[in-house]
Protein backbone atom coordinates (compact mmCIF):
# COMPACT_ATOMS: atom_id res chain seq x y z
CA UNK A 1 0.00 0.00 0.00
CA UNK A 2 3.26 2.59 1.11
CA UNK A 3 4.74 1.34 -2.87
CA UNK A 4 1.12 2.44 -4.10
CA UNK A 5 0.99 5.65 -2.09
CA UNK A 6 4.58 6.72 -2.85
CA UNK A 7 4.34 5.93 -6.61
CA UNK A 8 1.01 8.33 -6.80
CA UNK A 9 2.87 11.37 -5.14
CA UNK A 10 5.59 10.82 -7.63
CA UNK A 11 3.57 10.74 -10.37
CA UNK A 12 1.62 14.00 -8.56
CA UNK A 13 5.20 15.92 -8.24
CA UNK A 14 5.74 14.95 -12.16
CA UNK A 15 2.65 16.07 -13.40
CA UNK A 16 3.17 19.42 -11.08
CA UNK A 17 6.83 19.79 -12.61
CA UNK A 18 5.10 19.88 -16.48
CA UNK A 19 2.44 22.23 -15.51
CA UNK A 20 4.97 24.57 -14.27
CA UNK A 21 6.90 24.19 -17.25
CA UNK A 22 4.00 24.52 -19.45
CA UNK A 23 2.82 27.59 -17.97
CA UNK A 24 6.14 29.78 -17.61
CA UNK A 25 8.62 27.93 -19.38
CA UNK A 26 8.69 29.59 -22.61
CA UNK A 27 7.69 32.76 -21.39
CA UNK A 28 11.04 33.00 -19.81
CA UNK A 29 12.84 32.07 -23.21
CA UNK A 30 14.28 35.10 -24.33
CA UNK A 31 14.45 35.41 -28.68
CA UNK A 32 17.74 35.15 -30.25
CA UNK A 33 19.48 38.00 -32.14
CA UNK A 34 21.43 38.68 -34.99
CA UNK A 35 24.13 41.23 -35.70
CA UNK A 36 26.12 42.54 -38.33
CA UNK A 37 23.54 41.92 -41.31
CA UNK A 38 24.48 44.44 -43.92
CA UNK A 39 21.82 46.15 -45.49
CA UNK A 40 23.29 45.88 -48.82
CA UNK A 41 26.15 43.58 -50.71
CA UNK A 42 27.47 43.67 -54.68
CA UNK A 43 29.16 40.92 -56.43
CA UNK A 44 30.42 39.96 -60.03
CA UNK A 45 28.32 37.19 -61.21
CA UNK A 46 30.46 33.90 -60.85
CA UNK A 47 31.89 35.56 -57.85
CA UNK A 48 31.53 33.67 -54.62
CA UNK A 49 29.64 35.55 -51.74
CA UNK A 50 29.98 34.61 -47.99
CA UNK A 51 26.25 35.80 -46.81
CA UNK A 52 27.79 34.95 -43.35
CA UNK A 53 30.57 36.93 -43.24
CA UNK A 54 30.62 39.47 -40.01
CA UNK A 55 27.31 38.05 -39.04
CA UNK A 56 27.16 36.52 -35.72
CA UNK A 57 23.78 35.27 -33.57
CA UNK A 58 23.75 35.07 -29.89
CA UNK A 59 21.00 34.04 -27.11
CA UNK A 60 20.56 34.55 -23.57
CA UNK A 61 20.16 31.40 -22.60
CA UNK A 62 22.19 29.21 -24.91
CA UNK A 63 24.84 31.73 -25.96
CA UNK A 64 26.52 31.88 -29.14
CA UNK A 65 24.38 30.59 -31.84
CA UNK A 66 26.45 31.77 -35.01
CA UNK A 67 26.68 28.77 -36.66
CA UNK A 68 22.71 28.00 -36.39
CA UNK A 69 22.56 31.16 -38.45
CA UNK A 70 19.88 29.89 -41.56
CA UNK A 71 20.51 32.17 -44.95
CA UNK A 72 18.06 31.92 -47.62
CA UNK A 73 16.80 33.98 -51.29
CA UNK A 74 14.94 33.17 -54.27
CA UNK A 75 16.84 32.23 -57.29
CA UNK A 76 20.15 31.50 -54.65
CA UNK A 77 21.33 28.44 -53.93
CA UNK A 78 23.50 28.98 -49.98
CA UNK A 79 25.98 25.95 -49.03
CA UNK A 80 27.47 26.88 -45.63
CA UNK A 81 25.99 30.55 -46.16
CA UNK A 82 28.01 30.98 -49.43
CA UNK A 83 26.55 31.26 -52.97
CA UNK A 84 27.70 32.03 -56.60
CA UNK A 85 24.95 33.80 -58.52
CA UNK A 86 24.95 33.14 -61.93
CA UNK A 87 22.62 35.23 -63.48
CA UNK A 88 22.90 39.48 -63.05
CA UNK A 89 20.10 41.30 -61.13
CA UNK A 90 21.19 44.85 -60.40
CA UNK A 91 17.87 46.75 -60.71
CA UNK A 92 16.21 45.06 -57.89
CA UNK A 93 18.73 42.88 -56.59
CA UNK A 94 18.11 39.61 -53.92
CA UNK A 95 16.58 39.48 -50.61
CA UNK A 96 18.57 37.52 -48.73
CA UNK A 97 16.87 36.38 -45.58
CA UNK A 98 18.33 35.56 -42.62
CA UNK A 99 17.42 33.73 -39.28
CA UNK A 100 18.08 31.86 -36.15
CA UNK A 101 16.45 29.62 -34.14
CA UNK A 102 17.56 28.72 -30.04
CA UNK A 103 17.46 25.22 -28.61
CA UNK A 104 13.85 26.03 -27.29
CA UNK A 105 12.67 26.68 -30.96
CA UNK A 106 12.48 30.52 -30.73
CA UNK A 107 13.36 32.24 -33.44
CA UNK A 108 15.18 35.83 -33.95
CA UNK A 109 13.14 38.16 -35.94
CA UNK A 110 14.08 38.02 -39.97
CA UNK A 111 16.65 41.20 -40.97
CA UNK A 112 17.60 41.07 -44.89
CA UNK A 113 20.35 42.05 -46.92
CA UNK A 114 19.50 43.48 -50.46
CA UNK A 115 22.48 41.73 -53.13
CA UNK A 116 23.47 43.21 -55.94
CA UNK A 117 24.75 41.14 -58.62
CA UNK A 118 26.54 42.66 -61.46
CA UNK A 119 27.36 41.82 -64.71
CA UNK A 120 29.71 44.66 -66.04
CA UNK A 121 29.47 45.01 -69.82
CA UNK A 122 31.96 44.75 -72.59
CA UNK A 123 29.79 46.00 -75.30
CA UNK A 124 26.52 48.34 -75.75
CA UNK A 125 24.53 46.88 -78.42
CA UNK A 126 22.05 49.49 -80.31
CA UNK A 127 18.68 48.07 -80.10
CA UNK A 128 16.70 51.26 -81.48
CA UNK A 129 17.74 54.67 -82.33
CA UNK A 130 15.50 57.61 -83.46
CA UNK A 131 17.32 60.94 -83.93
CA UNK A 132 14.47 62.59 -86.03
CA UNK A 133 16.89 63.28 -89.10
CA UNK A 134 14.11 61.78 -91.49
CA UNK A 135 11.36 63.73 -91.67
CA UNK A 136 9.25 61.39 -93.40
CA UNK A 137 9.82 57.90 -92.49
CA UNK A 138 8.44 54.61 -93.86
CA UNK A 139 5.25 53.17 -92.08
CA UNK A 140 4.83 50.73 -89.94
CA UNK A 141 1.70 48.77 -90.90
CA UNK A 142 2.39 46.73 -87.76
CA UNK A 143 -1.44 46.06 -86.47
CA UNK A 144 -2.51 49.34 -84.24
CA UNK A 145 0.23 51.60 -85.46
CA UNK A 146 -1.43 52.25 -89.12
CA UNK A 147 -0.42 56.31 -89.46
CA UNK A 148 1.88 56.97 -86.65
CA UNK A 149 5.27 56.67 -89.14
CA UNK A 150 5.29 60.37 -89.22
CA UNK A 151 6.89 60.43 -85.77
CA UNK A 152 8.83 57.80 -86.06
CA UNK A 153 6.03 55.73 -84.43
CA UNK A 154 6.22 57.88 -80.68
CA UNK A 155 2.81 59.15 -79.75
CA UNK A 156 1.89 62.43 -77.82
CA UNK A 157 -0.83 60.02 -75.46
CA UNK A 158 -3.15 62.48 -73.64
CA UNK A 159 -5.78 61.13 -71.68
CA UNK A 160 -7.13 64.31 -70.34
CA UNK A 161 -10.07 66.13 -72.03
CA UNK A 162 -9.23 69.72 -72.58
CA UNK A 163 -5.60 69.29 -72.88
CA UNK A 164 -3.75 71.34 -75.50
CA UNK A 165 -0.69 69.76 -77.09
CA UNK A 166 0.43 68.15 -80.53
CA UNK A 167 3.98 66.85 -81.46
CA UNK A 168 5.88 67.68 -84.90
CA UNK A 169 8.74 66.47 -86.15
CA UNK A 170 11.08 68.09 -87.60
CA UNK A 171 14.52 67.93 -89.16
CA UNK A 172 16.53 66.98 -86.16
CA UNK A 173 14.06 66.77 -83.67
CA UNK A 174 10.73 65.93 -82.06
CA UNK A 175 8.85 68.98 -81.00
CA UNK A 176 6.45 68.32 -78.20
CA UNK A 177 4.27 71.53 -78.03
CA UNK A 178 1.89 71.98 -74.59
CA UNK A 179 -0.50 75.38 -75.22
CA UNK A 180 -2.82 73.72 -72.79
CA UNK A 181 -1.68 71.17 -70.10
CA UNK A 182 -4.78 71.54 -68.00
CA UNK A 183 -3.45 70.22 -65.05
CA UNK A 184 -2.69 66.88 -66.79
CA UNK A 185 -1.13 64.99 -64.36
CA UNK A 186 1.33 62.06 -64.44
CA UNK A 187 0.32 59.46 -66.50
CA UNK A 188 -2.07 61.45 -68.42
CA UNK A 189 0.12 63.60 -70.81
CA UNK A 190 3.22 61.00 -72.31
CA UNK A 191 5.06 60.20 -74.98
CA UNK A 192 4.93 56.89 -75.72
CA UNK A 193 5.84 53.66 -77.94
CA UNK A 194 5.31 49.75 -77.77
CA UNK A 195 8.03 47.18 -78.72
CA UNK A 196 7.04 43.83 -79.09
CA UNK A 197 9.94 41.88 -79.02
CA UNK A 198 12.66 42.28 -76.71
CA UNK A 199 14.68 39.94 -75.49
CA UNK A 200 15.93 38.82 -71.47
CA UNK A 201 18.90 41.05 -70.98
CA UNK A 202 19.73 44.33 -68.79
CA UNK A 203 18.73 47.43 -71.30
CA UNK A 204 19.19 51.59 -71.31
CA UNK A 205 16.79 53.19 -72.57
CA UNK A 206 18.04 57.04 -73.25
CA UNK A 207 16.26 60.48 -74.71
CA UNK A 208 18.36 63.92 -75.75
CA UNK A 209 16.11 66.98 -74.56
CA UNK A 210 15.58 70.29 -73.58
CA UNK A 211 12.56 72.75 -73.17
CA UNK A 212 11.57 76.24 -73.03
CA UNK A 213 10.63 76.17 -69.45
CA UNK A 214 11.67 73.99 -66.63
CA UNK A 215 10.04 70.74 -67.20
CA UNK A 216 9.92 67.64 -64.82
CA UNK A 217 10.02 64.07 -67.03
CA UNK A 218 9.97 60.81 -65.71
CA UNK A 219 10.47 57.93 -67.93
CA UNK A 220 9.28 54.28 -67.52
CA UNK A 221 9.95 50.99 -68.81
CA UNK A 222 6.55 49.30 -68.36
CA UNK A 223 6.47 45.56 -69.37
CA UNK A 224 2.85 44.49 -70.98
CA UNK A 225 0.96 42.32 -68.39
CA UNK A 226 0.72 39.72 -71.13
CA UNK A 227 3.97 39.03 -71.22
CA UNK A 228 4.05 37.97 -67.19
CA UNK A 229 3.87 34.52 -66.07
CA UNK A 230 0.40 33.52 -64.83
CA UNK A 231 1.39 33.76 -61.19
CA UNK A 232 2.31 37.32 -61.46
CA UNK A 233 -1.04 38.73 -62.47
CA UNK A 234 -3.89 39.87 -60.98
CA UNK A 235 -2.23 41.10 -57.72
CA UNK A 236 -2.46 45.31 -57.83
CA UNK A 237 0.72 46.88 -56.75
CA UNK A 238 2.89 43.89 -56.52
CA UNK A 239 2.09 42.99 -60.81
CA UNK A 240 3.38 46.67 -61.05
CA UNK A 241 6.37 46.24 -59.07
CA UNK A 242 7.21 43.55 -61.58
CA UNK A 243 5.91 45.20 -65.05
CA UNK A 244 7.19 48.58 -63.93
CA UNK A 245 11.01 47.58 -65.13
CA UNK A 246 13.49 49.19 -63.11
CA UNK A 247 11.19 51.10 -61.40
CA UNK A 248 11.10 53.84 -63.57
CA UNK A 249 13.16 56.98 -63.21
CA UNK A 250 11.71 60.55 -61.37
CA UNK A 251 13.03 63.56 -60.67
CA UNK A 252 15.00 63.95 -57.50
CA UNK A 253 13.86 67.25 -56.22
CA UNK A 254 17.39 67.63 -54.41
CA UNK A 255 18.88 67.09 -57.76
CA UNK A 256 17.01 67.85 -60.64
CA UNK A 257 18.05 65.02 -62.18
CA UNK A 258 15.22 64.32 -64.59
CA UNK A 259 13.97 68.20 -64.78
CA UNK A 260 14.78 69.70 -68.70
CA UNK A 261 16.22 72.62 -69.24
CA UNK A 262 17.17 75.37 -72.36
CA UNK A 263 20.03 73.08 -73.45
CA UNK A 264 19.98 69.31 -74.50
CA UNK A 265 20.87 66.73 -71.74
CA UNK A 266 20.63 63.33 -71.93
CA UNK A 267 18.54 61.36 -69.61
CA UNK A 268 18.77 57.53 -68.48
CA UNK A 269 16.68 54.83 -67.30
CA UNK A 270 18.34 51.41 -67.03
CA UNK A 271 15.94 48.28 -66.17
CA UNK A 272 16.40 44.59 -66.29
CA UNK A 273 13.93 42.50 -68.43
CA UNK A 274 14.24 38.94 -66.41
CA UNK A 275 13.51 34.84 -67.56
CA UNK A 276 11.83 34.56 -64.28
CA UNK A 277 9.04 37.19 -65.32
CA UNK A 278 8.22 36.39 -68.67
CA UNK A 279 5.59 34.23 -69.94
CA UNK A 280 7.60 33.22 -72.73
CA UNK A 281 10.67 34.64 -74.57
CA UNK A 282 10.37 37.60 -75.63
CA UNK A 283 8.86 40.57 -74.07
CA UNK A 284 6.32 43.45 -74.90
CA UNK A 285 7.50 46.82 -73.10
CA UNK A 286 5.89 49.89 -73.82
CA UNK A 287 8.71 53.04 -73.37
CA UNK A 288 7.16 56.24 -71.35
CA UNK A 289 8.61 60.06 -71.48
CA UNK A 290 5.40 61.46 -69.14
CA UNK A 291 5.31 65.29 -69.46
CA UNK A 292 2.04 65.95 -66.97
CA UNK A 293 3.76 66.06 -63.91
CA UNK A 294 2.17 68.59 -61.42
CA UNK A 295 4.57 71.02 -60.66
CA UNK A 296 5.06 71.80 -64.62
CA UNK A 297 4.27 74.86 -66.27
CA UNK A 298 0.51 74.83 -67.96
CA UNK A 299 2.91 76.14 -71.32
CA UNK A 300 6.05 74.58 -72.37
CA UNK A 301 7.51 73.25 -75.44
CA UNK A 302 9.80 70.41 -74.96
CA UNK A 303 11.96 69.20 -78.29
CA UNK A 304 13.61 65.54 -78.15
CA UNK A 305 16.69 65.04 -80.37
CA UNK A 306 17.15 61.45 -79.81
CA UNK A 307 15.57 58.22 -78.44
CA UNK A 308 17.56 55.36 -78.15
CA UNK A 309 17.72 51.99 -76.83
CA UNK A 310 20.85 49.76 -75.91
CA UNK A 311 21.26 46.38 -74.73
CA UNK A 312 24.35 45.38 -72.25
CA UNK A 313 26.05 42.02 -73.16
CA UNK A 314 29.08 40.63 -72.11
CA UNK A 315 31.14 40.48 -69.02
CA UNK A 316 33.88 41.79 -67.40
CA UNK A 317 36.21 41.31 -64.36
CA UNK A 318 36.10 43.87 -61.92
CA UNK A 319 39.63 44.95 -59.56
CA UNK A 320 39.32 47.15 -56.80
CA UNK A 321 42.11 49.00 -57.69
CA UNK A 322 42.11 51.31 -54.56
CA UNK A 323 41.74 50.30 -50.46
CA UNK A 324 39.84 53.60 -49.49
CA UNK A 325 39.74 53.18 -45.44
CA UNK A 326 41.64 55.26 -42.53
CA UNK A 327 44.80 53.22 -42.62
CA UNK A 328 45.45 53.31 -46.08
CA UNK A 329 43.94 57.34 -46.64
CA UNK A 330 43.48 58.33 -50.10
CA UNK A 331 44.85 55.19 -51.37
CA UNK A 332 47.30 56.89 -53.88
CA UNK A 333 44.77 59.80 -55.04
CA UNK A 334 46.02 62.76 -55.27
CA UNK A 335 45.09 66.70 -56.50
CA UNK A 336 46.88 67.08 -59.76
CA UNK A 337 45.87 70.76 -60.54
CA UNK A 338 44.26 73.95 -59.05
CA UNK A 339 43.31 76.56 -61.30
CA UNK A 340 41.79 79.88 -61.72
CA UNK A 341 42.86 80.36 -58.05
CA UNK A 342 40.89 77.23 -57.03
CA UNK A 343 42.13 76.07 -53.62
CA UNK A 344 41.18 72.55 -52.08
CA UNK A 345 42.12 69.78 -49.77
CA UNK A 346 41.86 66.12 -49.96
CA UNK A 347 42.04 63.20 -47.01
CA UNK A 348 39.59 60.08 -46.13
CA UNK A 349 36.65 60.96 -44.38
CA UNK A 350 36.01 58.13 -41.97
CA UNK A 351 32.16 59.01 -41.46
CA UNK A 352 31.38 59.25 -45.06
CA UNK A 353 34.11 56.48 -45.32
CA UNK A 354 35.29 57.97 -48.68
CA UNK A 355 37.73 60.31 -49.83
CA UNK A 356 36.43 63.86 -49.18
CA UNK A 357 37.78 67.01 -51.91
CA UNK A 358 36.85 70.00 -49.84
CA UNK A 359 36.67 72.61 -51.79
CA UNK A 360 37.95 76.47 -49.63
CA UNK A 361 38.04 78.59 -52.78
CA UNK A 362 37.26 79.01 -56.10
CA UNK A 363 36.57 81.59 -58.65
CA UNK A 364 33.23 83.49 -57.85
CA UNK A 365 33.56 85.80 -60.80
CA UNK A 366 34.34 85.06 -63.79
CA UNK A 367 36.81 82.09 -65.74
CA UNK A 368 36.81 78.56 -65.54
CA UNK A 369 37.99 77.03 -62.48
CA UNK A 370 39.21 73.59 -62.11
CA UNK A 371 40.35 71.38 -59.35
CA UNK A 372 42.02 67.94 -60.76
CA UNK A 373 42.35 64.85 -58.95
CA UNK A 374 44.93 61.95 -60.39
CA UNK A 375 44.42 58.26 -59.62
CA UNK A 376 47.25 55.73 -60.61
CA UNK A 377 46.55 52.76 -61.38
CA UNK A 378 48.74 50.50 -59.41
CA UNK A 379 48.85 46.80 -60.01
CA UNK A 380 47.07 47.20 -63.30
CA UNK A 381 48.02 45.14 -66.33
CA UNK A 382 46.73 46.69 -69.58
CA UNK A 383 46.76 43.95 -72.28
CA UNK A 384 46.16 44.49 -76.02
CA UNK A 385 42.95 43.61 -77.19
CA UNK A 386 41.46 44.20 -74.10
CA UNK A 387 38.50 46.97 -73.24
CA UNK A 388 38.22 48.96 -69.67
CA UNK A 389 36.74 51.01 -67.99
CA UNK A 390 36.99 52.95 -64.72
CA UNK A 391 33.68 53.47 -62.20
CA UNK A 392 33.48 56.38 -59.85
CA UNK A 393 31.05 56.39 -57.20
CA UNK A 394 30.86 60.21 -56.43
CA UNK A 395 28.16 62.63 -54.10
CA UNK A 396 28.58 66.56 -53.72
CA UNK A 397 27.00 68.64 -51.36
Amino acid sequence: MKKIFAIGIAAALALSMLAGCGEGGDNNNTAPTLSGVPETATVMVGEEWNALEGVTATDKEDGDLTSKIEVSARGLTFTGGKTTPTEPNESRGYQVRYSVKDSGGKESEEEFCTLYVKQAAAELVNVYKADFSDINPKYDWAEGNEGEGNNHWWSLTNKKEGTKASATLKEGQLEVDVTDRNGAGDGELMLTRNFEDLAVGRYKFAVWAKSSENVEINMIAELNENSLKEEFKNQGDETWKKRNLGGGKYNNPETNDMKLGAEYKVYALDFEITEDLLQGNQAEVLFRVGLGVGNNPNAFKADFEKITIWKTTGSNTETDLFSLNSSTGTGGLTIDHLWENAEGTLAYDATEQAVKLDITKYNTKDGIWTIVTKAPLAGATIEAGKKYGIEVEMKAT
